[in-house]
């Protein structure tokens, strides 16, 4: 009697504690505010209480793999990732094959659809209730971190596995980092499997798994060289080609992928040039690469005083935007800046059109359909009254011996002006651009072996 009343108070003293441990949300990374980042919540499944900093240990290695992948190492910088840490009362998973069962807060396991390695929560073949996994997952995001964008789930058992879908999930497996890098493709870029082994499944076309064999028809036929075969050969010759090879989707035949190897198909391989373009574009649907223009009124009036307009953008960690203004349609020439003050004196109507355009040029990406790696923010400028023009002149001209031109040049432009020069006042050519610091700018040019006799200058100025 004795015995069962310390079984039933040790059992009501886990349950009450396990109550007691509310899940709780941290920040893992944070590269700027959640209203302009891509947020991932990882969430810990079947980790006990006391093993918290292994969920953290665990989390923070396959974070760290996701970013060393292309083409994440190029945009690392537009994620923030949360973690969420939920108590389970058993350490890992379930694996029904071997009758093995844990008490886990998510209910995962193991052998689900038949397939030993595949990790799933609820709704499932096992269990059809979604309140058992996946509405605790949707209720805890609601609950916790409603920005989220992206959620995956680790589970803490030592076994290979993992899977695809809503919640990407893997296990800590030594490989836990390249599984998980692998689902992500499927539930970030909606990238197919490449495997050529027969499976029970319905196949789907997808960014890079295709029934299609006509050339011009082909997905990522801009990828594929005029010099490449389609159908492609699976020979040395074409190893690191992209084409269009037999095999993926689960099929043997009858199904092609972009290249022979890619991480759809192996888990040691980099993404193929054509799923890196499909993840990239994926991350700019979820984000733009502008993240706040000012002024933030589009419609502005303007007298005298010259307007400023600037951008915040979000830059990738490896290479820099391109930024083009313009003024009515026409282009202004060398300014690749984030901010440009317009003065009214140059403007040519009353009512006027200043765009700005922000590209990414990288070039993961050949085919972008919908434009989704530029964006445009665009403001109406309304003149009223004549307003003074700025100024710049140049200041005490001289020409050495040598034949070498220096003059300051000073004004109230603060603006980017070209300095051009010509023999004749009719043909001007650019020789650089510049700015003035603090109203002066020293202007050098050396005219040895120049044909002319005389070489007039002048600057242009832009608005």
């Amino acid at each position: 009697m004795v015995k069962v009343i310390w079984i039933c108070l040790i059992l009501a003293f886990r349950l009450n504690f396990l109550q007691a441990a509310q899940p709780t949300l941290q920040a893992l990374v944070t590269n700027g505010p959640p209203e302009t980042r891509i947020n991932v919540v990882v969430l810990a499944e079947g980790y006990q209480a006391g093993e918290a900093s292994k969920f953290v240990q665990d989390a923070r290695k396959v974070v760290a793999d996701w970013w060393q992948t292309s083409p994440y190492t190029d945009y690392s910088n537009f994620f923030n990732v949360y973690l969420i840490f939920t108590p389970s009362v058993d350490s890992g998973s379930d694996h029904p094959s071997r009758k093995i069962y844990r008490n886990t807060y998510f209910n995962s396991t193991y052998d689900s659809y038949g397939l030993d390695r595949l990790i799933t929560i609820p709704p499932n073949d096992i269990d059809l209730l979604y309140s058992d996994g996946q509405g605790k997952v949707d209720a805890l995001l609601k609950q916790l971190m409603p920005q989220y964008d992206l959620a995956m789930m680790i589970v803490n058992d030592p076994e290979y596995g993992g899977s695809g879908g809503q919640v990407p999930i893997t296990s800590v497996d030594y490989y836990a980092p390249a599984v998980l890098v692998h689902e992500l493709g499927h539930t970030l870029g909606d990238l197919g499997d490449e495997y050529d082994t027969d499976a029970p499944s319905s196949s789907t076309e997808s960014a890079n798994t295709t029934r299609e064999t006509r050339r011009d028809y082909i997905r990522w036929t801009r990828w594929i060289s005029t010099n490449t075969p389609v159908p492609t050969p699976k020979t040395t010759m074409y190893a690191s080609a992209i084409g269009l090879f037999e095999g993926a989707a689960y099929h043997a035949t009858g199904w092609y992928r972009p290249k022979q190897t890619c991480r759809m198909r192996s888990l040691l391989d980099p993404f193929c040039e054509v799923c890196q373009e499909a993840l990239v574009l994926s991350t700019y649907r979820l984000l733009r690469p502008i993240e706040e223009s000012n002024p933030v009124a589009t419609d502005l009036v303007v007298s005298n005083a010259p307007v400023a307009l600037s951008l915040g953008v979000m830059e990738p960690a490896s290479h820099n935007l391109n930024i083009q203004w313009s003024v009515n349609g026409v282009v202004v020439p060398g300014i690749n800046r984030l901010e440009m003050n317009i003065w009214p004196a140059f403007l040519p109507k009353q009512n006027n059109n200043i765009q700005v355009e922000v590209r990414d040029g990288t070039g993961l990406v050949r085919n972008d359909p919908t434009n989704l790696l530029a964006e445009v923010r665009t403001w109406q400028l309304t003149m009223v009254g004549t307003p003074e023009k700025p100024t710049v002149f140049f200041e005490n001209p001289t020409l050495s011996e040598k034949g070498v031109f220096t003059s300051l040049l000073r004004g109230t432009y603060n603006q980017g002006f070209v300095i051009q020069y010509s023999p004749d006042f009719h043909q001007w050519l650019d020789l650089e651009t510049n700015l003035l610091a603090g109203g002066v700018f020293e202007f050098t040019h050396n005219r040895v072996g120049a044909r002319q006799d005389r070489i007039y200058y002048r600057a242009q100025l832009h608005p």
